[in-house]
């Protein structure tokens, strides 16, 4: 499920002075998927899309010689301001086979979205916040996931990635494969989450609010399964769908997740649909040196973003 390497135990180490010298030259993007492919376990970025691990960590990347404060204020910074830190990312997802993208209707339609507590968001249940738990959630769930489909579909993200541009001691987030949640579950209740009686609304980082009546916890497809739970915007119609998702959510309460610290430097990828995330209760500073991740979504396919709301003009820029 999971899989973890170090940049610092490389034999190849990251050169900021080449670097700058191939920036010069124009070949700054090459000289980083060089140094990235030629990495020992480079294999299992190349190899994630279609493996059967859902998660992926690289520790201690390559960052800005000189970061920018933590965007507290506004919660979004130009990429321009940390270009080292933008391209590795669009390297990471081209050594990936994975299409980065956004959607129109969340995050203003930008790429990056910046995971950072904002002054005065407190108290939001989502990228902005930090004062309440983040609790375990895929990320946008009212779109379709896998199994559902259809020519021109909105779909949930198929990936996800967090780039730690600053960590903050003690604040974890964590990590539970959707498989092992369904392993406590009997069939009966598995397949009442499979059913269309549940009611999903979108989170609160969402430019605009809408809510999706008749959809499903979870759903299958050629023997795999797929979710779009989210703790704080998913409900039952009946009371058939809120005991089977009263018993999804104890399983969850009960299971030992995957928790990891974020540091500067950590690049994390999984599998949206196939494992829920989470993300501590924490108290920051608001001095510019704030926990900062950079998020990104992506796709396997340009297929699957045939839709007029996805950001096409965003992907372009890339």
């Amino acid at each position: 499920m999971f899989v973890s390497h170090d940049f610092n135990r490389s034999d190849i180490k990251f050169n900021y002075d080449e670097y700058n010298n191939e920036k010069k030259r124009g070949g700054d993007k090459d000289y980083l998927f060089s140094y990235i492919i030629k990495q020992k376990w480079a294999r299992d970025l190349i190899d994630f899309r279609n493996s059967d691990l859902k998660c992926l960590l690289i520790r201690n990347c390559p960052l800005e010689p000189n970061i920018p404060p933590s965007p507290i204020e506004q919660g979004y910074l130009d990429p321009a301001a940390y270009p080292l830190t933008r391209d590795l990312i669009l390297i990471f997802y081209k050594i990936l086979n994975i299409i980065p993208f956004s959607y129109h209707d969340e995050n203003h339609g930008k790429l990056f979205r910046s995971i950072v507590p904002v002054r005065n968001e407190e108290n939001m249940i989502g990228s902005y916040g930090s004062k309440n738990e983040f609790k375990f959630h895929s990320d946008n769930p009212t779109y379709k996931i896998f199994p559902e489909y259809k020519h021109d579909s909105l779909n949930s993200p198929e990936f996800l990635s967090l780039y730690c541009m600053r960590g903050q001691n003690g604040v974890h987030t964590s990590i539970v494969d959707l498989d092992e949640i369904l392993k406590y579950l009997d069939n009966d209740t598995i397949s009442i989450l499979q059913e269309n009686i549940y009611v999903v609304n979108t989170p609160d980082s969402f430019d605009r609010h809408h809510e999706v009546v008749g959809v499903s916890v979870v759903s299958r497809y050629k023997n795999k399964f797929y979710t779009r739970f989210d703790y704080h915007n998913i409900k039952g119609i009946n009371d058939r769908a809120k005991q089977a998702l009263r018993k999804f959510i104890d399983v969850i309460e009960n299971i030992e997740p995957i928790r990891h610290v974020f540091k500067s430097g950590d690049f994390l990828i999984f599998k949206n649909q196939q494992v829920l995330h989470s993300r501590d209760s924490f108290e920051s500073p608001f001095d510019g040196k704030d926990r900062w991740l950079l998020r990104v979504y992506g796709a396997s396919s340009f297929g699957y973003l045939n839709h007029c709301e996805i950001n096409k003009e965003e992907i372009k820029c890339i």
